[in-house]
């Protein structure tokens, strides 16, 4: 059970933190929901106490896990495109359902399988607001695990994972 005050991870959602712990009505019985604040877009939740491990609600990740996933990230720099990286609509259908788990790792998966696209062909609108969402709630969790800022990871791993640039032929 947590606490008021517990910073937690939402799948899907990213950080938050239980702003209240109350009693509140649902449907025909009573039961204890947790108020959750979600850091990145201002929303509030209520989650029942009963269901938080049903839909996926944690603690942060320890640091050893969010060093070894900025580890992964910094070098899966790969030069072929993952399975099946033609079809987006499959794609996202499976990127959502792993960015909505609450396995760190799998969300740290679907950034960098975007951030292989991205090097190979320009990411289409929805790639790049999904790759966009994958780089908040993982970057998001490191920063606050570890005690850093989101901006220079977010720039080295735009740096490291750039667009091959094109030469230039010279007349």
């Amino acid at each position: 059970m947590f606490s008021i005050h517990d910073t937690v991870v939402y799948p899907g959602q990213g950080i938050g933190s239980i702003q209240g712990i109350e009693d509140r009505e649902l449907g025909d019985a009573g039961c204890q929901v947790y108020v959750i604040g979600i850091r990145m877009t201002d929303l509030t939740l209520i989650v029942p106490v009963q269901n938080a491990d049903r839909v996926g609600l944690r603690s942060l990740a320890s640091a050893e896990e969010c060093r070894g996933v900025l580890e992964f990230l910094r070098t899966s720099r790969q030069e072929v495109p993952p399975p099946g990286f033609q079809n987006w609509h499959r794609r996202s259908r499976e990127y959502d359902k792993r960015l909505a788990s609450p396995d760190l790792r799998g969300c740290a998966e679907v950034l960098a399988e975007l951030l292989t696209i991205g090097r190979l062909k320009q990411l289409s609108f929805a790639e790049r607001r999904t790759r966009d969402h994958a780089l908040s709630i993982v970057l998001g969790e490191i920063a606050e695990v570890l005690g850093v800022e989101e901006g220079p990871m977010r720039e080295e791993l735009e740096a490291i994972h750039a667009p091959a640039v094109a030469e230039t032929v010279r007349s």
